[in-house]
């Protein structure tokens, strides 16, 4: 399931959570998806944030997730000359299950 968090027009606190035919408000994107999870009754590990966020929007996958195989869990891929954010989970550590 597909959650966006979207920051109202009329204000410049208050942020919603959508997810389906479900909503949540809160006075930052934080709480706005936590009120989501805790309605759809999904832990906060199984939040994933997606590539694409701006500052008024961000979306997250929810449901099910694993460490990601690529760089161990720890977001960081170490090659012979750099360290950067792992590509595959885009450096949270954490892929779709």
């Amino acid at each position: 399931m597909i959650a966006q968090v979207v920051r109202e027009s009329h204000s410049r606190d208050y942020w919603t959570a959508e997810a389906g035919s479900h909503a949540a408000g809160g006075s930052g994107p934080g709480e706005a998806l936590r009120r989501l999870c805790r309605a759809l009754n999904i832990p906060n590990a199984d939040v994933l944030p997606l590539p694409g966020a701006t500052i008024d929007r961000q979306t997250f996958r929810l449901g099910p997730t694993t460490r990601c195989p690529d760089c161990g869990g720890s977001g960081r891929y170490v090659g012979l000359r750099a360290a950067e954010a792992c590509e595959t989970c885009g450096g949270c550590g954490r892929v779709a299950a």
